[in-house]
């Protein structure tokens, strides 16, 4: 039997289905274009998700690189943690 809740989640893995395929596509063509160009400040974390766009400034510091893999680091922990403790 269908339950309301369940017609829900088949909309929301539609959703996240969506959102993973689309970054996919995404990091592909900046993928791409970084070989390509040899421009490497594309693959930087902070202009992926468009940070730079309210802070310039944070691409321009030599640190930048090492902050981003931090921050990306600890992105993915959380991540981590949170499905471990919901999936138990």
């Amino acid at each position: 039997m269908k339950t309301k809740h369940n017609h829900r989640n088949r909309f929301l893995q539609a959703f996240v289905y969506l959102m993973i395929a689309s970054s996919i596509i995404h990091l592909t063509i900046i993928g791409i274009y970084t070989l390509l160009s040899h421009d490497f400040s594309k693959i930087n974390f902070f202009s992926i998700v468009g940070i730079d766009i309210l802070f310039p400034q944070i691409l321009i510091s030599p640190l930048s690189y090492v902050y981003s893999v931090v921050v990306t680091a600890l992105l993915y922990l959380a991540c981590l943690v949170y499905e471990n403790r919901h999936t138990r």
